[in-house]
Parts: structure tokens; C-alpha cells; sequence
């Protein structure tokens, strides 16, 4: 007993150390900002003897100059507004689908901050996390009392990560990007693949405030003569990701132009999607279930097979490709992506629908996807245009015009009465989430996360409230017990959906996923 107590002392002792640091995810905005500094990750890095996954371009950041070795394993760096867990989590499976042992970094997490630091979909264990946090301890204190200034919260869970990879050797690491792209901590490592999934709103108050500049943010992990995909289709974004990739002499892989997808709602749960593309670097067509529901979902496989192609020859032997279609295929099929319109269903036959969108992008992904699962919805019962006819019909595709079979779509999950659980956090755009959740809602219910200092009250969210959904408004402080009022409203029958922040998706989830009767996800 004993020895499990001091376990669980140093384990709390080990996230103590790095909870102590300055956090940006746990600042509201209008605080002073912290001063991002690449030098200081990339000498944290160095120092704990990871200069071989270092990207040999560092002069260009003003970083001290090393002698930087060939990386060690291919690396897979992802930014966007949203989409980029996603995307990375999809990566990674499908990697580990093909027998290549995968460190998998994301952020935030729901439960355990050992989460965020997974190989072959496993979390880091805590007496690992301990034992890593020991090593790194002595090495960012050192730093903290030099010039370089005292490593952040996430400088050091990228070291934790880095470390954790290298340690259990990894064949392959999948870094998804914590804020922005060009500042960012994971930006210090050379990339096999880069990829931007979407641009968006958000974090304006760090990135910018239009599109052009939040693009240039991201594009900022594009390195030179390294393939990046991006599933930005057109517009200042784009424009602005391929000036960046033609800067850098990188090819570009562009959703719309380059590869495309098609999907089609299951009759159950998630999508049947069907890839398709003209490039001769890219995996020409497949087809795939996807247990993720979503277009946007469909979209980010998308991105992930084009990044699983171009690691093709990277993974071959005897001349063989380890990254094969079957493989493909299972690890989509097999996909969990927990908080990601996440379905429970639980008394009363209520369907619980966890979503940790938080921008005006993602709460109108999750929108689109509620509305194409409302019972006698003429949207969800009718086939979509399908995006690839321009891609399969294309002279130059040379391959198969057709798209995947619907398949039977008699089930809707998405029945009225509808209640909406939403909270978010101080940088966000509440009063347009607000707006575009308000048609869906019979009952709407303000709440607010707990456990982080950056939640918006609900005294300043009731005011953001469109008129014409007024009545219908009920405020409750406690997430969990604003969960039991939105139960309590659409019961039975009905759908309760919990969105407007990763926080109130972590909060909420282990309550309802105890009420629920039918592991549905």
C-alpha cells in the first residue's frame, strides 16, 4: 500500500511541476502575453539530448547554432483551427495499422494529462510520465536560471513527449500543433510531412485578427523542400499557404485541386468516404467507414490519407509498401476520437452528444452534422453532391469515376426535442457560436466549466443570447448539473448536445458516459 502511495505522490509531485509553470491554456485573454520563444524549446530539446529530431533550418529563427544530426524518425507536424487532433489522431492510426510504432502528441486533454502523449494509441503511464519529468526537471531549471527564461507549461509536456517517443523508440511521431503554428513549441522539429487542415477564427488575440494573417501563423511550420497538405480549398488562406510552400520550394497538396472526397452518412453513426486522387505522389482512390461523425470528419481522413501516402516509401522494405489500403481502411474503421460529437445514449432512450467545438468553424461542423441526423430531415435522407465528380471525371485522373454506394440510411439519431448544454471560454466568439446554435435549441442551457480560470461567466454569455430563443434559456452554473437539466428537458426521446469548449467536454463527459446504457460509441 505504501508503495502505491509513493507512486501516486511522485506522480502528483511530477504534474505539480509542470502545473506550476505558466500556462497559456489556462490564461484568460486581456493577460499579459507570454513571450513565445523557440530558442528555449529548442535548447530544453537539445540539452536532454533530442537534437536529432531538430530541424537543420533553426538560423532562420534566430536560434543558437548546433551541429544538428540527420533526424532520427519521420515526423508529421499539423496545425489548423480545427481538425488538426483529428487529423493527427487518424495519422497515427493508420501507422500503427501498419505495424510502425507511432508517438502520437496532442492537446489538450479530457481526463489525464498522460493523454497527450500516446504510442500506438496507448497514454503514457505515470510512472513513466515521472520518470520523464525527473529527467527534464534539473534541465529546465538550469535554463530557468540562465538568459533563456523559464520554460512554459507546454515547452515542457513537447519535451515530455520528445522525450517519451525517443525513450521507447519510435518509428514514427505525429506532433499536432498547440497554438498557431510559426511559435509554436513543436515547431522546432524537422517534419517528414507538414499539413494545415483548416483556417479559421480563433485565438485572434495571438494570431491575428484576419484570415491572411491566422494563415501566415500556421503556414509558419512549412519547411524547406518538406511536402505539406493542406485542406484549405481557396481564398486568402490558401493564396497565403502556397506563397509560404513556394518560399520554402515545398509541394503542395491541396485539397480541391490535388486530392478530394466524397462522403455519405451511415445509417447508424459516421460516414462512408471515398478519396480520390490525380496526383502520382498520392494513393489514387479508396474507399473507407469512418466511425466519426461529420463531413468535416470525412474531410480530415482525407487529409490523413494524403499524408499517409506521401510516408509510403518511407515505410517500404523489399520493395514492398508497409502503408497498403487494407490497412487504411481498418484503422479508420476502427477509429476513437472521444469529445469529437461524441454519441452516448442513455435513459429514456435520450440520445447524449459531447462535442468540444469551440469556434464558429467547429460549432458549425457540429450543427451541419445534427441537422443531417434529424429524423425526416430531407437533408439527411437525400444523397449530397458529391465533392469528387470534378477529380473523377477529370481527363487526367485515369481511374474510377464512381463514388461510394449509400449505405442504408433508415436510422436518424438526432430526434426533437433538443437541449444544448454550452459553456466556452473568454477568447472565444460566443455570441456567433450562440447564433448558430440557437435554431437547433427547444431548450438552451448557459453553464461553465470549473476546473479553468478562462471560462466565460454566464452573466456575460445570457446577454448574447438571440431574442427569438430568449424564453427558452435557463442558466446553470455546474456543468454536471446543467447536464441533468438538459436530460430532464428532452426526455424521453430527445437529444441532449454538450459543445462551446474542450473544458466543458472534459467536465461533463465522465457523467454522462456513467448514464449512458448502450456503448454506442
Amino acid at each position: 500500500m505504501s508503495e502505491v502511495t509513493d507512486r501516486d505522490d511522485a506522480y502528483q509531485k511530477s504534474l505539480r511541476f509542470l502545473c506550476d509553470r505558466i500556462n497559456y491554456e489556462r490564461m484568460a485573454s486581456g493577460t499579459a502575453r507570454y513571450p513565445f520563444r523557440l530558442h528555449r524549446t529548442y535548447e530544453l530539446l537539445t540539452r536532454l539530448g533530442l537534437s536529432n529530431y531538430l530541424h537543420e533550418n533553426a538560423q532562420s529563427h534566430n536560434l543558437p547554432r548546433h551541429d544538428v544530426p540527420h533526424r532520427k524518425v519521420p515526423i508529421v507536424h499539423i496545425a489548423g483551427t480545427k481538425g488538426k487532433g483529428s487529423t493527427a489522431t487518424m495519422v497515427a492510426a493508420i501507422l500503427t495499422a501498419a505495424g510502425v510504432r507511432t508517438g502520437l502528441y496532442t492537446s489538450p486533454h479530457l481526463n489525464h494529462l498522460t493523454e497527450r502523449f500516446r504510442i500506438d494509441s496507448t497514454p503514457c503511464s505515470p510512472e513513466q510520465f515521472t520518470q520523464l519529468v525527473d529527467r527534464i526537471a534539473p534541465v529546465a531549471d538550469q535554463l530557468a536560471s540562465e538568459d533563456h527564461g523559464s520554460p512554459s507549461f507546454f515547452e515542457l509536456t513537447t519535451a515530455v513527449a520528445m522525450l517519451h517517443f525517443d525513450t521507447q523508440q519510435c518509428d514514427a511521431i505525429v506532433l499536432e500543433v498547440g497554438l498557431g503554428g510559426r511559435l509554436d513549441s513543436t515547431n522546432v522539429c524537422q517534419p517528414s510531412v507538414t499539413a494545415i487542415t483548416s483556417i479559421g477564427l480563433d485565438h485572434q488575440h495571438v494570431l491575428g485578427d484576419t484570415i491572411a494573417q491566422i494563415a501566415g501563423e500556421k503556414a509558419g511550420i512549412i519547411k524547406p523542400k518538406t511536402p505539406v497538405v493542406s485542406g484549405v480549398r481557396a481564398g486568402d488562406a490558401a493564396d497565403v499557404i502556397k506563397r509560404h510552400a513556394d518560399d520554402n520550394g515545398a509541394p503542395l497538396f491541396q485539397l480541391g485541386r490535388d486530392f478530394d472526397f466524397d462522403c455519405v452518412p451511415q445509417s447508424d453513426w459516421g460516414s462512408r468516404i471515398t478519396y480520390l486522387s490525380k496526383h502520382p505522389s498520392l494513393i489514387h482512390s479508396i474507399i473507407a467507414d469512418l466511425p466519426l461523425e461529420g463531413d468535416h470528419q470525412a474531410q480530415n481522413a482525407a487529409i490523413a490519407i494524403s499524408i499517409a501516402s506521401l510516408l509510403r516509401d518511407q515505410f517500404s522494405s523489399g520493395g514492398g509498401t508497409a502503408l497498403n489500403e487494407p490497412m487504411i481502411q481498418s484503422a479508420l474503421a476502427n477509429l476513437q476520437c472521444p469529445g469529437r460529437i461524441e454519441r452516448f445514449l442513455v435513459a429514456n432512450d435520450v440520445t447524449v452528444i459531447i462535442d468540444a467545438a469551440h469556434n464558429d468553424d467547429s460549432i458549425a461542423a457540429l450543427c451541419d452534422s445534427i441537422r443531417d441526423r434529424f429524423a425526416n430531415s430531407p437533408k439527411a435522407n437525400s444523397p449530397k453532391a458529391s465533392q469528387t465528380d470534378r477529380l473523377a471525371k477529370s481527363p487526367e485522373s485515369g481511374g474510377p469515376s464512381h463514388v461510394a454506394d449509400s449505405p442504408d440510411s433508415g436510422r436518424a439519431d438526432c430526434r426533437k426535442p433538443i437541449s444544448i448544454v454550452f459553456g466556452t471560454s473568454r477568447d472565444k466568439s460566443a455570441a456567433s457560436m450562440l447564433s448558430q446554435l440557437a435554431p437547433l435549441a427547444d431548450t438552451l442551457i448557459l453553464t461553465r466549466f470549473e476546473g479553468n480560470p478562462r471560462f466565460t461567466p454566464t452573466s456575460e454569455l445570457l446577454p448574447l443570447v438571440p431574442e427569438f430563443v430568449s424564453d427558452r434559456v435557463h442558466v446553470v452554473e455546474n456543468p454536471v448539473k446543467a447536464c441533468q437539466r438538459g436530460l430532464e428537458s428532452v426526455s424521453p426521446g430527445g437529444t441532449m448536445v454538450v459543445c462551446g469548449s474542450f473544458f466543458i467536454a472534459a467536465e461533463t463527459r465522465p457523467w454522462v458516459a456513467e448514464q449512458s446504457v448502450d456503448p454506442v460509441t
